[in-house]
């Protein structure tokens, strides 16, 4: 019996090793049909691959990336439009200046051809003979269009100032009768000083020659011309006026006030268009003093009237340039002085620069009271 039961514990056995064997043999085929390598692309996620003992390594191939680039092409037109300016029509054709009379004069030229003087404008010419030159009736001056409004001629002697320059050719200018120029210690140029006027010149207008050659003319008729003649405008200077029919010349205002401005000036801070208004600036005079002031420092415009505290109540004082004070010197400097009206006129003073290092302070002496003495008696 106990036989019996060991063969059949060995039966089971067999019968359990051969359908180990089976199952194995069937396992084998079934992964031999799939392929022995796998691709290394063939990438699977099948939980019942499990066949083969060696994990496939996955290579991770990278496509290259194709950019594909649209480029978009603006095709650019310029379009160049031709503009045609009017022809500029001015209406005085030429000028002329007549030597024998003191005269500038604007003709206008009519659609007959005539030409008309219309304007006289009084001036004084060069001195000396030849020092203006004069023009043949075929080969005028062409006026180059130049003004400048305030010019220094170095070449004169003494050196002046001069406004409304207009420039004739070389040397030769039409411009205001010319103002003083004067330099500081250092160097430096005063700036223009409009009542520093020459009222000789002024008064020679129209009838004499006083110039080394320019053609001057009133601050007036200075601004006139530079405000009429144009590029390309022909000037004549002739010697005669035999033969023109020329209308009068408008005659200068006098100079009747104590002052060195010119009458013609329409710059408020003339004395002459203070009293046409009877202004404040007309009413009122400013004076000017001179003061000391530290290099580098800021001076006060006030301090440099010395009644500053007797013009009216919201009078104002500013300076008219900046003055230099970086160095020792004796400046020149202007004074704006502006009343409550909007009225305004120019004072010039000077401010004497010092360096402070330099300066040695002054000390007061200390007062002292004397001691009383007492004579001593001797006994004879």
């Amino acid at each position: 019996m106990r036989i019996k039961h060991i063969l059949d514990h060995k039966i089971i056995a067999l019968m359990i090793v051969a359908v180990l064997l089976m199952s194995t043999v069937f396992f084998a085929y079934a992964c031999n049909n799939r392929g022995s390598n796998p691709s290394s692309t063939d990438v699977t996620n099948d939980p019942d691959a499990t066949g083969s003992l060696t994990t496939p390594t996955m290579v991770m191939t990278t496509e290259p990336e194709t950019t594909t680039t649209t480029e978009t092409t603006v095709s650019e037109t310029t379009t160049t439009t031709v503009t045609t300016q009017p022809e500029i029509k001015h209406h005085f054709s030429h000028l002329i200046v007549f030597l024998d009379i003191q005269q500038a004069v604007f003709f206008h030229t009519n659609e007959a051809g005539e030409a008309i003087a219309e304007i006289s404008l009084p001036v004084a010419t060069g001195r000396e003979k030849g020092s203006t030159p004069i023009t043949s009736p075929d080969k005028p001056f062409i006026m180059p269009g130049f003004t400048a409004r305030l010019m220094l001629f170095t070449k004169s002697r003494p050196i002046v100032w001069v406004r409304y320059a207009t420039h004739v050719a070389g040397d030769i200018y039409f411009h205001s009768q010319p103002y003083d120029h004067f330099i500081d210690p250092d160097g430096q140029d005063v700036p223009l000083d409009k009542s520093l006027f020459n009222l000789a010149g002024y008064r020679s207008l129209g009838r004499n020659t006083i110039s080394h050659g320019c053609i001057r003319l009133c601050m007036r008729d200075s601004i006139f011309l530079a405000n009429t003649v144009y590029r390309g405008m022909p000037l004549y200077i002739f010697q005669s006026s035999k033969g023109y029919d020329l209308p009068k010349a408008e005659e200068l205002p006098p100079v009747s006030l104590n002052t060195r401005w010119d009458p013609t000036d329409m710059d408020p801070a003339n004395p002459y268009r203070q009293q046409e208004q009877n202004n404040m600036a007309w009413k009122y005079r400013p004076i000017g003093q001179q003061t000391t002031v530290l290099m580098e420092s800021k001076p006060i415009a006030a301090d440099s009237i010395k009644n500053a505290n007797g013009l009216p109540a919201g009078t104002t004082f500013r300076f008219l340039y900046t003055p230099g004070v970086s160095e020792p010197v004796l400046r020149t400097a202007f004074i704006v002085v502006t009343y409550p009206d909007g009225s305004y006129e120019e004072v010039r003073v000077k401010l004497d620069v010092v360096d402070p290092a330099q300066t040695t302070p002054t000390t007061e002496p200390t007062e002292t009271t004397p001691v009383e003495t007492t004579p001593v008696e001797t006994t004879p």
